[in-house]
């Protein structure tokens, strides 16, 4: 690993004495962020930071933590911190958390999928490998052998959705997917208690993976459009007529 130049770095600067760590973490994170630092780069020893910030080492250590939540920096025990590359699960809590206290409703959530899965699956269908085809049905299958089982069903179709946005090739769509895993895992498991809501769901799947084999972007748009409204109502359903627990 590449390590930081010794010299100052003109935004170490000292910082105010109101809310110190935080301070700090905004400063680390724009210069990560401009590239000062570089993925996989050691930072300077937490008592050079403390330094040139002109903090303690505990304010300092707040600030890493800080930055360790937005998964911008990784601590080794006796390595140093490096700089390391946000994951598409750093996310999911930060979108599930405003999705669910902010003010957004069922039809916001499903508006906005509609915007991005279909989109999403018409490039899987263009981009796709055959390893990926093949993954993709051996969710399908696992699904199909789901007994009453809302848990199971739920972590699948899950799986499900979200391979196909890492199939489209397109890292926004897939980052996009994966932030609002814990809203999705908790719309599949309600849509999941009405009667023909699993055989649909399966009926849609089908037609989604023959139109991914067989490369028709514009059919896999449509499916996946179809099976989404097919979702909503089932939710909506699921909602008022068997009083199934979900609040966004």
């Amino acid at each position: 690993m590449k390590t930081v130049k010794k010299q100052i770095n003109k935004k170490f600067r000292p910082v105010g004495r109101q809310n110190l760590s935080g301070m700090i973490a905004e400063r680390m994170e724009e210069m990560i962020l401009s590239q000062d630092f570089k993925v996989g780069e050691r930072l300077p020893s937490e008592n050079s930071m403390a330094e040139q910030f002109g903090v303690s080492r505990n304010i300092l250590r707040e600030a890493i933590s800080i930055l360790a939540g937005r998964g911008l920096v990784t601590p080794r025990t006796g390595a140093g911190i490096y700089v390391s590359e946000p994951k598409k699960t750093d996310y999911q809590g930060m979108m599930d958390r405003y999705i669910r206290l902010g003010d957004v409703s069922l039809d916001q959530v499903y508006e906005m999928r509609l915007a991005l899965e279909p989109a999403a699956c018409g490039q899987a269908a263009l981009r796709r490998t055959e390893q990926e085809l093949k993954a993709l049905n051996k969710i399908h299958a696992g699904m199909e052998k789901v007994n009453d089982n809302e848990k199971q069903w739920g972590e699948l179709e899950l799986k499900f959705h979200c391979l196909i946005a890492e199939m489209s090739g397109n890292s926004l769509f897939s980052a996009s997917i994966h932030s609002l895993a814990g809203l999705l895992f908790s719309l599949f498991t309600t849509g999941y208690h009405t009667p023909d809501a699993p055989a649909q769901g399966l009926r849609g799947h089908s037609e989604i993976v023959k139109a991914i084999c067989d490369q028709d972007s514009s059919k896999a748009e449509d499916v996946m459009k179809k099976h989404l409204e097919d979702s909503r109502r089932h939710v909506l359903l699921s909602k008022s007529k068997y009083k199934t627990e979900f609040s966004l």
